[in-house]
């Protein structure tokens, strides 16, 4: 099982899962039969709308499903705020154009009708359900995930239970008000955390010390040379990844908060720094580490998810007593 621990959290799925990872910059599928295949990669191409990321899902879909000629669970973790019940896509950020409304469990299962089932998740809810999994002991554990990426997201779990509040957007750390009048974020309001601890915050900032940086890869490279611009950069980033870790340490209390996502994979080169900026800006201690699935958490955990779907006890079926199931 590529970048997830040998003690496999999937084990022995009843039929064979293909996951799905809808990000911002890239799709990811991989086949769990029962441990997990090196996963496919593709640009998401956001900008071109929703119908053509849904092509592109497709086909990953199909490719993965002729390797095992048999029917498939579908497990689909996706930016925005996600109905898992309706699986229905109930917002989202301009990093998915056209995806607030999307009724994507209805679509997949039109393609797939002999699916025996089809979820949806938020990908960072998925990726707490790969962390919690990972703790099977941890009845009582308060978890945050929060996912470092081209945009930022966060979930929060309590006794082994995603919270989702009232509209589905519990845990949305990324739009916490950093800098209040300060950039705009494509969720409508102004200096949001998600636009200074991004991939794209980060490129914003550099261009403030250096105009023609062009990617993230740059800036990381550029710190391990020890350019002074990269370093007043990668200083910035975690100071405000800093501040926002503290805010929530003090209103949520939790007994860990695990960083993955794209850029938490670079952390060798910052965490230090990190370290020392908590250490300025907390009078707590924070409970931090970094998730052990690489960027296979949200993949995971959705596949874990569909998986308990799978395994969960059906209800009685109705019988030729009158009883009947579901009105009519």
């Amino acid at each position: 099982m590529a970048n997830v621990p040998e003690h496999s959290i999937i084990s022995e799925p009843p039929i064979p899962i293909i996951a799905v990872d809808i990000g911002g910059t890239h799709l990811r599928a991989a086949l769990f039969s029962p441990t997990m295949n090196a996963p496919a990669l593709i640009p998401t191409m956001a900008h071109l709308g929703a119908e053509s990321v849904l092509i592109r899902l497709k086909t990953l879909v199909d490719n993965l499903r002729a390797t095992v000629r048999r029917p498939c669970a579908i497990a689909v973790a996706t930016a925005g705020q996600v109905d898992p019940e309706l699986g229905v896509i109930v917002d989202a950020t301009d990093n998915l154009p056209g995806f607030r409304g999307l009724r994507l469990a209805d679509r997949i299962q039109a393609w797939y009708p002999e699916a025996p089932a089809v979820l949806i998740e938020n990908d960072v809810n998925a990726a707490l359900a790969a962390e919690v999994a990972l703790r099977p002991h941890d009845a009582s554990f308060t978890l945050v995930v929060i996912a470092l990426g081209t945009g930022v997201g966060g979930a929060l779990g309590y006794r082994n239970q995603i919270i989702r509040g009232g509209h589905f957007f519990a845990g949305e750390v990324g739009h916490l008000i950093l800098y209040p009048q300060g950039r705009p974020c494509n969720c409508g309001q102004a200096g949001c955390l998600e636009q200074y601890v991004s991939g794209p915050g980060i490129l914003a900032t550099a261009r403030e010390f250096h105009p023609a940086v062009a990617s993230t890869q740059e800036i990381f490279s550029a710190v391990l040379a020890e350019k002074a611009w990269a370093i007043k950069t990668i200083d910035r980033f975690c100071s405000d990844l800093a501040v926002g870790l503290t805010s929530l340490v003090n209103v949520l209390d939790p007994d860990l908060i695990v960083l993955a996502g794209g850029l938490a994979a670079t952390h060798a080169v910052w965490a230090d720094r990190l370290a020392v900026h908590l250490a300025r800006v907390s009078r707590k201690t924070v409970p931090l580490a970094f998730t052990e699935l690489g960027d296979h958490a949200g993949l995971t955990g959705a596949a874990w998810l569909v998986r308990e779907r799978l395994m969960a006890p059906r209800p009685p079926a109705a019988t030729d007593s009158g009883v009947s199931v579901g009105g009519g």
